[in-house]
């Protein structure tokens, strides 16, 4: 009898993994929902068409996934496409969601909900409230292409600033 194992993952190679999938296709409108399981990710295949797609992240395929494509770098280049949001965006998908990853996982976040719109995108999740930390607190984020680019910037000199921290 086979028996799942709780695999830990964090948010940010969790959603590095989700965001590498979203821009394997196009993509319009996606939602990421975190479940018991790990994530449920719908989104549009058209912007004319109310075709959707839903595709099921378990950890372990998230802990797959990453292994692969960690595996896989370095072996040629990707097209991204860009839709809504994020056809005047400087960073990719993949990107942005390592970003709010790293940040989810410094909030010692839990429950995301993530939704793109053509506009912003609206994020919900619940953390330890700093006053009760024994309590959780819903946090809601609205965040504009203006954001996603600094939040970005913001995830990339931390991860500089850990390597250098490591090589001295």
């Amino acid at each position: 009898m086979h028996e799942d194992v709780d695999v830990g993952v964090s948010y940010e190679e969790a959603l590095r993994v989700i965001g590498r999938h979203l821009e394997s296709e196009p993509v319009y409108y996606a939602s990421i929902l975190e479940v018991s399981s790990g994530f449920t990710v719908r989104y549009q295949l058209s912007r004319q068409t109310g075709q959707v797609k839903s595709v099921e992240f378990s950890r372990q395929r998230v802990q797959d996934l990453s292994i692969f494509q960690t595996a896989g770098r370095g072996s040629g280049t990707r097209k991204h496409r860009h839709s809504g949001l994020w056809k005047h965006a400087e960073c990719t998908r993949q990107e942005f969601l390592r970003a709010l990853g790293c940040m989810l996982d410094d909030s010692r976040a839990s429950a995301l909900a993530l939704d793109e719109l053509p506009e912003e995108i609206r994020i919900s999740y619940l953390r330890p409230d700093p006053e009760q930390p024994l309590e959780m607190e819903k946090c809601s984020l609205v965040i504009s292409d203006d954001d996603v680019q600094a939040l970005v910037n913001d995830a990339r000199l931390k991860r500089t600033h850990r390597i250098s921290l490591v090589t001295i």
